[in-house]
């Protein structure tokens, strides 16, 4: 075995066990699902990593229905309107119910809408990893057991900061002046880690390491400046600015140049499927392994640590109410946050000791 090979199986070891709560030598069941997107190196490492820890390790052939290209990311919420895409696998959701583990390695995104999918997940312990070359998985997957707990108890420490009714305000030199209320929503915290957090309902999605809630309903108010990158219609760095002027968590005006213009129509051809121009989501990145428009796209950019993103159309899979057509997740950069007046973000990093208690968190 190669120094990459070797790489890669402590990287799963860490996720197999820090990740998914599998103990060595517990003699369980540790299923990895592939679809034909998957890098056969990621796939081999993944099941050696398993076996080595005791585990018996098997992999699944899935056929995916539909499969969502990186570059088309956004698009991916719009298989919740198609009843051919969301029909059950009976097999693939029996085996990932059954296992004590589960690693899936497929671009289908549609699965994250497929509710007997999703009824599966509620029953087992499974990291979802898209889009993972072995370059990628190499570059982005924790090193070891304890990486995966420092990134757990960071997202955990700012989730607790958000994870109460408040109200934020996001601010920046690019002109960002924007005001929202949480507490109607769970905050969902992506730590990385099923045994240090609870995920979403069984589920992590891989590379881990965001802070991500729902605003509360009609809360949102004021500009927003994306300058980052864009991921609908396609996946892309701005080379302009767009400023969205919103209302009661509607965007009601869009400026910008041409990509701005192509963001507005875009949402307008799909707004028989939702609101699209909904404001839906609030992101924080708190993963220091992800880079700004890396190869992993929207989601290493959204969570890269310290960068504030905002998102519109579907939010369903974050524990709201909102059924569109896309998901479109806007990095920002240089934004500064505050909660209730106090400062919890600046440009480059968190205002607080993350792994201290909140100070108004009541006691014991």
């Amino acid at each position: 075995m190669g120094s990459a090979g070797r790489v890669l199986e402590a990287s799963f070891r860490a996720v197999w066990t820090a990740a998914l709560g599998l103990a060595p030598g517990g003699g369980g069941t540790a299923l990895v699902v592939r679809d034909p997107s998957a890098d056969p190196a990621v796939v081999q490492a993944a099941l050696n990593a398993a076996r080595a820890i005791g585990h018996g390790a098997v992999a699944l052939d899935h056929d995916p229905r539909t499969v969502t290209p990186m570059a088309t990311f956004g698009t991916f919420p719009a298989s919740g309107f198609d009843a051919a895409a969301t029909a059950p696998y009976p097999v693939l959701d029996a085996a990932v119910a059954a296992a004590d583990a589960v690693v899936v390695l497929s671009d289908e995104l549609a699965l994250l809408f497929n509710p007997s999918f999703r009824d599966a997940l509620r029953r087992s312990r499974v990291a979802f990893i898209p889009y993972m070359d072995r370059a990628t998985a190499m570059r982005l997957l924790p090193a070891d057991e304890p990486e995966v707990a420092l990134l757990a108890r960071v997202t955990k420490a700012g989730t607790a900061r958000l994870a109460r009714p408040c109200t934020v305000r996001l601010t920046s030199p690019a002109g960002t002046d924007l005001s929202l209320r949480l507490g109607q929503y769970a905050t969902n915290c992506s730590a990385g880690s099923l045994v240090e957090a609870g995920g979403f309902g069984g589920l992590e999605v891989l590379p881990a390491g965001q802070i991500a809630t729902v605003p509360d309903d009609g809360s949102v108010e004021g500009r927003l400046v994306v300058e980052g990158s864009l991921n609908f219609p396609r996946f892309e760095k701005l080379s302009r600015p767009i400023a969205l002027t919103i209302r009661a968590s509607r965007v009601v005006d869009i400026a910008g140049g041409a990509e701005a213009a192509q963001l507005g129509r875009a949402l307008d051809a799909i707004a028989g499927l939702g609101l699209s121009r909904h404001v839906t989501e609030l992101g924080i990145g708190t993963n220091r392994r992800c880079t700004f428009l890396g190869r992993y796209g929207p989601t290493e950019d959204t969570h890269r640590y310290a960068t504030v993103s905002m998102a519109l159309g579907a939010d369903t899979h974050l524990g709201g109410r909102n059924r569109a057509g896309c998901h479109v997740d806007m990095a920002l950069e240089e934004t500064t946050v505050t909660v209730d007046g106090t400062l919890f973000l600046a440009p480059d990093g968190f205002a607080f000791p993350l792994d201290a208690p909140h100070p108004t968190a009541p006691g014991p």
